[in-house]
């Protein structure tokens, strides 16, 4: 049998009254802050991610399909990925409403490398 405490609350109790009961509740409450990171698979947003888990915040982060993820091994099993193509704002908006982040990190880019003298070239 589960036993459980209860906290009476008068019938009749003041707004600030009733404001200073839920302040004094919510110091034992531990809220989770949430993360979305774009581009957690690379150097800067896998730092990030170590950096934000560390100071207890819950991380999501964007993947692609083909993401590397060497970055992230250490740490992958405290990340929530989601797949999502940033390019597509209806599959970012999905992953935004999944996800409800208090913060959002766009750290996602496509490399582009140029040598001097060559001309552009994309892969």
């Amino acid at each position: 049998m589960v036993k459980t405490e209860m906290y009476p609350i008068e019938k009749k109790m003041s707004v600030d009254e009733l404001n200073k009961r839920i302040k004094s509740l919510e110091k034992n409450v531990k809220v989770m802050k949430r993360a979305l990171i774009t581009g957690i698979t690379g150097f800067v947003g896998s730092h990030l991610a170590e950096y934000l888990l560390s100071n207890e915040v819950e991380v999501y982060g964007t993947v692609r399909w083909r993401s590397r993820t060497e970055n992230i091994q250490g740490i992958k099993n405290k990340l929530h990925l989601i797949e999502a193509n940033i390019k597509d704002a209806h599959s970012m908006q999905t992953v935004i409403d999944k996800t409800q982040p208090d913060y959002i990190f766009h750290l996602a880019a496509q490399s582009l490398f140029q040598q001097v003298g060559m001309p552009l070239l994309k892969h």
